[in-house]
């Protein structure tokens, strides 16, 4: 059986730092990762590369620059077990 899980990625190094089951769980921790780095106002997420997804953020001096932690999804195999 195959089951779909979102690895948190360190966007320069691709270094898979956790996987999570579901995509909000991946995304809380981006967001939390991403703000103690310092990217404190999030403009909006967008997907990159077909299956990566980023955050962008408007820093201090007016820029937009993407966070340093992304989201990738993937799907992989999974014994169930009852």
């Amino acid at each position: 059986m195959q089951t779909t899980v979102y690895y948190l990625v360190h966007k320069e190094t691709r270094e898979r730092v956790r996987y999570y089951k579901t995509r909000g769980g991946a995304r809380i921790a981006q967001h939390s990762r991403n703000r103690q780095l310092g990217f404190w106002h999030r403009v909006e997420r967008v997907e990159q590369f077909d299956n990566w997804e980023v955050e962008l953020y408007r820093m201090q001096d007016g820029t937009i620059e993407e966070g340093t932690y992304c989201i990738i999804e993937s799907t992989v195999d999974s014994v169930e077990i009852y």
